[in-house]
């Protein structure tokens, strides 16, 4: 029995897992992809699904992927492999680094993927946003983030309360991919009317406004699942 028989919960299932594209479609809204280059650890992508809730605000994000390594070719790489296997709506991330934008020219071939920037790059300081912004949507009181067993739990575990406005950009890439992709997802369903696609990486003459609009999902109504016993409480933390 494989997966196009077995009707999986993207919001149960475990980091990795297979889906089909009509699996996605029919539970999630959109997914994204999340991608923070090395720092002083390891360079990190993430990959969401996010979810249509019956609760106010009316949407919740779920951890579907993740990859971490210090070797940006390694990254980039597995950002395409990803992305076959995902088929994100937007990969969200730092396109001003000129090492890594020399390396996705080089694999455009291989990688598949285009890099869209955000304007979360040009916040300074920029860890008091992300620190604000992951215990807003992991609050067990209205709880909008399910981040499952993610490593990204363990780096959130380092980080001591007031810490945030002495950390830099490439400090923790991980939470950093996961805020760009959850910010941006949110960004989009809470704003559906908003302007043209932001300027992607890379030479693609053919991209025209409205092209991955195949890509968005319907909305999914099933109930959000019990509180995850792995990142409950780590909003306490900072």
């Amino acid at each position: 029995m494989n997966n196009r028989s077995i009707q999986l919960d993207i919001k149960t299932a475990p980091l990795g897992q297979d889906f089909t594209q009509a699996q996605l479609r029919n539970q999630s809204r959109a997914v994204y992809g999340g991608l923070a280059w090395p720092g002083k650890r390891p360079g990190f992508v993430v990959v969401l699904a996010i979810v249509r809730s019956q609760e106010p605000p009316g949407w919740e994000i779920y951890l579907l992927d993740e990859f971490e390594s210090f070797d940006m070719r390694e990254l980039i790489r597995h950002c395409g492999l990803m992305h076959s296997k995902y088929e994100p709506y937007m990969w969200v991330g730092d396109t001003t680094n000129d090492s890594a934008e020399e390396f996705m020219y080089e694999m455009r071939d291989d990688s598949g993927f285009y890099l869209s920037e955000t304007d979360l790059m040009e916040m300074e300081p920029f860890y008091p946003y992300v620190l604000g912004k992951l215990k807003e949507l992991l609050n067990p009181e209205h709880r909008r983030m399910f981040l499952k067993s993610s490593k990204v739990l363990s780096y959130m575990g380092e980080i001591e309360s007031g810490e945030g406005d002495e950390l830099e950009r490439g400090d923790y890439p991980a939470l950093e991919a996961l805020t760009y992709a959850a910010v941006e997802a949110l960004r989009m369903v809470e704003n559906e009317s908003a302007g043209p696609f932001p300027t992607h990486t890379g030479i693609d003459p053919d991209f025209e406004e409205g092209e991955y609009d195949h890509l968005l999902r319907p909305g999914a109504t099933d109930p959000g699942p019990d509180e995850d016993e792995d990142d409950e409480g780590w909003y306490q933390t900072v």
